[in-house]
Order: C-alpha cells, then sequence, then structure tokens
C-alpha cells in the first residue's frame, strides 16, 4: 500500500507533468525512492505486439515514409500530436481530416524550409 508521502509526491509529479515534461533525474529519484511502493509490471507478449504495430509500425514507419512520398508539415519532433511532425500532403480535404485546419497558420510555420507537400505524386508513381 503506498505511503501518503508517496502519493503525495506523485500528485506534485503529475501537476509538473501536466505543465512540462519530467527532468530523467527526477523520475529515476522518485523510482529510487519508493521503489519498495511502486510495482512495475512487465508487458506481456500481445501488449509488446499491440505497441509494435501501432507505434513503431502505424505511427513512426509510416510517418517517415509519407514525410518522403507525401510531405512533410514541419522538421520539429512530434510526439502523437497535431501540431508537429506529421505528413502533410498540399491537399485541403485530406490535410484538413488528418490535422485540422491549415489556413489561419502563423507565417513561421507556413515558411518552415521542411515544410513540404508533393500532393501524393511520388506515393503514386513510386512504381513506375
Amino acid at each position: 500500500m503506498p505511503t501518503l508521502k508517496a502519493y503525495q509526491l506523485l500528485q506534485s509529479i503529475q501537476q509538473q507533468m501536466a505543465v512540462r515534461a519530467m527532468p530523467p533525474e527526477r523520475y529515476d529519484q522518485f523510482l529510487m525512492q519508493f521503489r519498495d511502493e511502486v510495482e512495475v509490471q512487465k508487458p506481456t507478449f500481445w501488449q509488446n505486439m499491440n505497441y509494435l504495430f501501432s507505434y513503431q509500425f502505424g505511427y513512426m514507419y509510416f510517418r517517415y515514409l509519407a514525410w518522403n512520398f507525401i510531405g512533410r508539415q514541419d522538421d520539429v519532433q512530434g510526439k502523437l500530436e497535431n501540431d508537429h511532425g506529421n505528413w502533410l500532403s498540399g491537399i485541403s480535404a485530406i490535410d484538413n481530416a488528418h490535422l485540422g485546419s491549415q489556413k489561419n497558420l502563423p507565417s513561421d510555420v507556413l515558411n518552415n524550409k521542411a515544410r513540404n507537400t508533393y500532393y501524393f505524386l511520388p506515393f503514386l508513381f513510386r512504381n513506375f
């Protein structure tokens, strides 16, 4: 049963995470301090397979493939969000469905040198 001190520390960490990312040394410190109260369960084979197909293949691999053959939103590392690091086709209907409206973006986003739109052409003609 976690102690009240561990619960309070976890609450404060969760509040900090809502504002900004927790530094790794703080996370290590938490795990070392409360290693007797914190239970870490090893993921099952099927949880690992779900992670492999949904995140590694579904998000990371397809996104990299799409950057090269469909287009790229920007050069900022994406974290499963619509603001950065996604593929972008240049076709308004597809981009609006995938990322939301692209009309009122700031000029620094629109003029980003990494923002490339290929309109699916390399993707469609890759086998010819």
